[in-house]
């Protein structure tokens, strides 16, 4: 690994780490406002796009749930949810999931563990740790959100970031998919303490 390799590596785990600190922050400022609360639980699912079903098996890529998630015959993904904390009013914050997802290609696999959505005022995203980093792999777009006494319900269309479609273009060694590419939806219902 070279020094410029290494000096972006870094600029990424700083970037990373910074936004993670804004969004604390902001929840913390909010907290005058508005109630912030804990996650107690729930459940997350992920429902694939058609678009995204194809682009993997045609490049001979499996996909496969890692425990505590579940993979079910019609691909949606299934996770808990293990944690975070959220403003009350508008559901800005985080939601911690528990297991992950991999793909594989032969020999060659990719797994995205620790996943994490934040949703924020301006713009909500997926991350994961990928090979001992956390990346930010995909973005959600058209969020509806619901809270019906200490349950919240919340849904959202799915992008991919460029982080991840490098991974799967890498994984495949051939362009499989672009930043942006619709993922397909996303579906929650939280518990709130």
């Amino acid at each position: 690994m070279n020094r410029i390799t290494r000096r972006v590596g870094f600029s990424r785990r700083a970037l990373l780490v910074a936004v993670a600190a804004l969004s604390v922050l902001a929840l913390a400022a909010t907290t005058a406002q508005a109630k912030v609360v804990k996650v107690t639980g729930g459940q997350a699912t992920f429902t694939p796009s058609s678009e995204l079903t194809q682009a993997l098996s045609s490049h001979g890529i499996t996909t496969a749930a890692i425990a505590p998630a579940t993979l079910g015959s019609d691909g949606v993904l299934s996770m808990p949810i293990i944690g975070g904390q959220v403003e009350r009013s508008h559901l800005y914050g985080y939601l911690a999931l528990g297991g992950g997802v991999e793909f594989s290609k032969g020999t060659h696999s990719v797994a995205l563990r620790r996943m994490a959505a934040v949703h924020r005022a301006k713009g909500s995203f997926l991350t994961a740790n990928v090979r001992g980093e956390r990346r930010v792999i995909a973005r959600f777009t058209h969020i509806t959100k619901s809270i019906s006494g200490n349950t919240a319900t919340l849904s959202a269309n799915v992008v991919l970031s460029a982080e991840a479609a490098a991974l799967i273009n890498a994984l495949a060694h051939h362009h499989v998919v672009n930043r942006g590419a619709p993922l397909g939806t996303a579906n929650a219902t939280v518990s709130l303490g």
